[in-house]
């Protein structure tokens, strides 16, 4: 009995001199063993009695679990059910289970606490605090098991808004390509034949007068030599554009107040037609390609000049295209 006294009061001195459970009680726990247990022989020492003491001098009153003081009591009880310092110390130590269990629900450490939780059933089955604690322990994680479907979930439907984005983007993108092209197909039926450009008449032969053909050659005087004939150039001069349409802008991106520019590379034949015409690159694709394609090859040159490969960039502006 003297021993359980001195363990209650090494447990109220280490509660008084300190905020938190595990603080050191060294110094109570010293004064609260009785003498014998100095001069204790190593057998005893060893005894579960003992380690729950010394547990207790340093400061391990519930942890490390399996080496904490109310670990050896219960293992102490289990072997001797009927000590009565064994079972005082026990219950000493149930305030101190309690508030850190407490402790360990509040900061979301639901291992330790159900740890501890199992230490006060195991200590004291029938325990006032008990239902309350396991309570307030299943709410804490049915709480915390919610906030982190809430955050899956919402996690879950922005992928899925960003996907859907994605898609209408993709399909927005399809629809005023095919529109365009429907357009230019419906436009091409429509269109007229280029005009052609008519030849010229040969210039008429002048006639020789009679006079000079009857002349006898030897009184011909002699023609001056030609002048020498200039080095023929390598510049190249750029045609002259002689018919330049304006080109067509798509009903479905007028409709959607889309903007762009296209460039496209061709080839001005000899006659002042255009060939070979091909986009070099548009902004946005696939919206106003057939259009600037349709422009140029309408494109007509003055005639007579060499074959070269020119390029343009036609603009698709709302307030003007050209």
């Amino acid at each position: 009995m003297r021993t359980g006294a001195a363990i209650s009061v090494a447990l109220l001195l280490a509660a008084c001199g300190s905020r938190s459970p595990e603080a050191p009680v060294e110094t109570a726990a010293r004064a609260a063993m009785p003498a014998r247990e100095t001069d204790a022989p190593a057998s005893a020492a060893d005894s579960l009695g003992a380690r729950a003491a010394r547990a207790m001098r340093e400061g391990r009153m519930y942890t490390p679990a399996g080496n904490s003081a109310i670990d050896h009591w219960l293992a102490a009880r289990e072997r001797d059910p009927d000590d009565a310092t064994t079972q005082a110390a026990i219950i000493d130590m149930q305030p101190y289970l309690l508030i850190a269990c407490e402790q360990a629900i509040a900061a979301g450490d639901f291992d330790e606490a159900h740890r501890l939780f199992d230490l006060m059933t195991r200590s004291a089955p029938r325990a006032p605090a008990l239902p309350r604690l396991a309570a307030a322990l299943g709410d804490a994680e049915k709480a915390q098991q919610l906030a982190q479907e809430a955050l899956e979930r919402e996690a879950r439907e922005q992928e899925a808004a960003a996907a859907e984005a994605t898609k209408q983007a993709v399909q927005a993108t399809a629809s005023v390509a095919a529109e365009g092209a429907a357009e230019s197909l419906a436009t091409a039926d429509r269109q007229e034949p280029p005009e052609e450009t008519p030849a010229a008449a040969p210039a008429p032969e002048k006639a020789t007068p009679p006079a000079v053909a009857a002349a006898p050659a030897a009184a011909a005087p002699a023609a001056p030599p030609p002048p020498a004939s200039a080095p023929a150039s390598t510049e190249s001069t750029a045609p002259r554009l002689l018919r330049k349409p304006p080109p067509r802008y798509p009903l479905i991106a007028r409709s959607r107040r889309i903007e762009g520019s296209v460039r496209v590379a061709f080839t001005v034949n000899t006659d002042g037609t255009v060939a070979n015409v091909r986009v070099l690159s548009a902004e946005p694709d696939d919206v106003f390609d057939r259009a600037a394609v349709e422009a140029v090859e309408q494109y007509r040159f003055a005639p007579g000049g060499r074959r070269q490969d020119s390029a343009v960039t036609i603009n698709f502006s709302l307030g003007a295209s050209s």
